[in-house]
This record gives C-alpha cells, sequence and structure tokens, in this order.
C-alpha cells in the first residue's frame, strides 16, 4: 500500500499535462498513472494543477544573527506558503559563513528548525580558500563584487586562484556583480534614483571581470538588474555552456520610477533600473537568456525601512509571493521551467525539480484560476510586509508537500520538518 496518492490532478511533468495519480512511498514519486492505488492517505485534487515544488535559489533567513527579521521557521513558512520546497540561504549572516565551523553551525539551526528542505552557500573571503578547498554539499560559494548587506566583499583580482580550487571541487560560483571600483566612482551624498550611484555600469563591468576569469566553471550571476547585463551574459554563453544566472521579481515589475514614489521600502542592491531595463530583463527571461527567477528575499523590518534612504537597509522579501507573480509573465510552463526544473540543473541539487518516478515527492496543489490580492496581513514572512502589497494576482496555492509530507494546507504552516538538500 502506498503513503499517499493524489488523485485526479493535472500532472505537470517534464513534457506533458497529463491527468493522472501521483502514489508516493517513502517521501519519493514511485509511479504517475492512472490507475486507482490504495493509500494510508488519498487527497483528492480535482480541478488542480499538480506542480514541482518550487526552488528558491537566493534567500536571505537572516538566521544567525539577526532572528528578529526573520528565522529559518518563519522564512521557510513564507517559502512553503509560496509553493517554494527547497530554499539555497546565503551566507551573509552575523557572522558571515565563511568557515566550515560557522557552516556546520547554520546546518544544525536550519535543520532543526526548517519545514522546507534547503541548501546552505558558503561565502568567499579574500583569504579563505583554504576553508573553501574542504567543503561538501553546498549550494555554491558567494562571491560579493560589490558591497551589499552584511560585511563580506571580494577583491575580483583573486578571482582566478579561487575560481581553480571550485572547478576542481566541481563547485558553483554564485557572483553579486557590482564593480566596486566604479561603486565608489559613482558615490555622492544626493541623488535622484539610487541608480544613479549604482548605476548599470557597474553591473556589466563586474560581470566581464567575471568572464574574464571564469574558463569552464559553473558561474552563476545573481539577480540580474539591466540591458547592459543581458547583453554581457549573451557573450557570457557563447564561451561557457555551464554560465547562468537569474533575475527577481522586484527588477521585473518594479522600477527607480516606483522607488521615487516609495521610497527605502525599495531600496535594494543592486538598485531598481529604468523601464528600458525592465523591458529588457523581461524579454531576456522570456526568450531564455534568463535561466531562472529567485526571490533575494531580503526581509528588514518597518522600522528600519522608514529611516532616510541612506540609512535604510537594502532588500526586499519575496518568497511567499513569487508564484503568481511570475504566473501574470510566464505560463505554466515557464514558471515550472524557471522555478523549480532549471534551479534544479544549474545547482545540481539531486532529486527535485520535477515529476517523475525516483524524485523526491515535492509537489504543489495549484489553483490557477483563483484571484486574490497580495495582502501584508496574510504573510508569514516576520518582517510582516511585501513590495507588492495590494497588487492583483492569480494563482493559488492550496497545498504544498515536503517528500509527501502536507506543509502547507492552503492556510497555515505545517511544521512537518524540512532536511538538507543533496548536490552532485
Amino acid at each position: 500500500m502506498a503513503d499517499l496518492v493524489v488523485k485526479n490532478g493535472k500532472i505537470v511533468g517534464p513534457t506533458t499535462i497529463v491527468e493522472a495519480n501521483l502514489v508516493v512511498e517513502n517521501g519519493k514519486i514511485s509511479r504517475i498513472t492512472k490507475q486507482d492505488v490504495p493509500a494510508d492517505e488519498t487527497v483528492d485534487a480535482h480541478g488542480l494543477y499538480v506542480i514541482p515544488g518550487l526552488i528558491d535559489g537566493h534567500v536571505h533567513f537572516r538566521e544567525p544573527g539577526d532572528n528578529y527579521k526573520e528565522d529559518w521557521k518563519s522564512g521557510s513558512q513564507a517559502a512553503a506558503a509560496g509553493g517554494v520546497t527547497t530554499v539555497l540561504d546565503m551566507p551573509n549572516n552575523k557572522p558571515s559563513i565563511t568557515t566550515i565551523k560557522l557552516l556546520e553551525e547554520k546546518r544544525e539551526i536550519a535543520g532543526k528548525k526548517s519545514i522546507v528542505d534547503f541548501g546552505l552557500y558558503f561565502g568567499a573571503e579574500n583569504d579563505n580558500l583554504e576553508e573553501i578547498k574542504n567543503l561538501e554539499n553546498v549550494a555554491g560559494v558567494k562571491f560579493f563584487l560589490g558591497k551589499s548587506t552584511g560585511d563580506l566583499l571580494f577583491n575580483e583580482e583573486n578571482l582566478p586562484g579561487f575560481f581553480k580550487v571550485l572547478k576542481e571541487k566541481g563547485i558553483l560560483a554564485a557572483c553579486h556583480c557590482e564593480k566596486l571600483g566604479l561603486l565608489e566612482k559613482y558615490k555622492k551624498d544626493s541623488f535622484r534614483y539610487f541608480s544613479d550611484v549604482r548605476p548599470t555600469i557597474c553591473e556589466g563591468m563586474s560581470i566581464r571581470d567575471v568572464v574574464r576569469s571564469m574558463h569552464n566553471n559553473r558561474v552563476h550571476i545573481c539577480h540580474l538588474t539591466s540591458d547592459m547585463g543581458v547583453k554581457e551574459i549573451v557573450r557570457a554563453k557563447k564561451l561557457n555552456k555551464s554560465f547562468s544566472c537569474e533575475v527577481t521579481p522586484q527588477h521585473l515589475f518594479l522600477s527607480k520610477l516606483d522607488e521615487a514614489d516609495v521610497g527605502a521600502y525599495l531600496k535594494m542592491y543592486p538598485p531598481l533600473r529604468s523601464k528600458p531595463d525592465q523591458t529588457a530583463l523581461r524579454h531576456a527571461l522570456k526568450s531564455g537568456i534568463i535561466d531562472m527567477v529567485s526571490t533575494d528575499h531580503a526581509p528588514h523590518t518597518r522600522e528600519e525601512k522608514e529611516q532616510d534612504f541612506d540609512k535604510a537597509p537594502g532588500g526586499v522579501p519575496g518568497v511567499e509571493t513569487r508564484l503568481p507573480l511570475v504566473l501574470g509573465m510566464l505560463d505554466l510552463r515557464g514558471l515550472v521551467k524557471t522555478c523549480a526544473q532549471k534551479p534544479a540543473e544549474i545547482f545540481h541539487i539531486k532529486g527535485k525539480g520535477v515529476l517523475a518516478e525516483g524524485y523526491d515527492a515535492d509537489f504543489v496543489l495549484l489553483d490557477l484560476n483563483k484571484e486574490y490580492r497580495i495582502s501584508n496581513d496574510a504573510l508569514f514572512t516576520k518582517c510582516g510586509w511585501s513590495p507588492f502589497d495590494g497588487k492583483s494576482v492569480k494563482g493559488w496555492v492550496e497545498a504544498t508537500f515536503v517528500r509527501g509530507k502536507r506543509v502547507f494546507d492552503g492556510e497555515q504552516p505545517i511544521d512537518n520538518g524540512g532536511a538538507e538538500a543533496t548536490f552532485g
């Protein structure tokens, strides 16, 4: 007898959508069949789509260090509500995750508190190459090539030596690309848009620095923001088949004009750009130049965001609002490809990203037709606000399952417990 059968749903597989029954045994998908299968638990998904659990390749759950903004429990609950079954968490904690000891301590915290599966990034510092040589089972090593939240900062002149070690170990290099020297050049006290002091040329030239050092490494560019950046990505992909990039919902749906109206709530690194940049990003996503949509979920409290712009921290939450936003731009297959399948492929996450026999039973029951407004009052992130509050969207998560266990029931998260993903 099976552990769980989800019957009558429209199952979104790697190549087809079929109305069938999804059979789960020991946390894995054992069959997708039109035959009736007896099970300990049966869920009727009539009228719903069954899609792979989404993967968010870029989150900041703040723990350890800034638990008052978010922690592994609240962040993973928000993820589950957003149909996300695996999150990859960045290393710029307090302290930054730049030693094996600190990585193991964070693993222990996440393993005890997360209700979804997770992977962890390791932080690159100019002098921690020996630590990187001993890394095992990480999502990637993060290179901050421009100032962001936290104290991690990396000199691009050291990239070749680090990339050589990562190539030998088969570990992905994830890069925040804002060229530090140029950032200093454009620095000034007053500006109309934050993009004026962190202009697109900083992104484009930083990507070029990475390309010069990358050889055939697995390289991933985080939160692409500009037309210039897109052009550099096109060039890089011609040189390296293992080169990938992501874009965030905020850079797809908001611009520097919104920042001018709203203020520091929309301050982020890299900043919001012009409408033409936004158009270039949308085209690049739809055409496949941009591989995936990650959220850069970066919660801060209202009190922090309501400071003067120069004092307010950069970043916005987003792990639980990505799904309906992406459905406002891409079709269902596009959502699955950019938010599940491609992240699993890029980060080499075993058993994730598609609904197929032998894969983890990570899936979402999705009401594709339900319309609603994103509301701050309905969020599970500890910070309690979204830059998309009040936006009308379509696509409601009726349930989220991680390895066959329900972690969201359409209204509330369920603490069934997540585990660390396997990379390889």
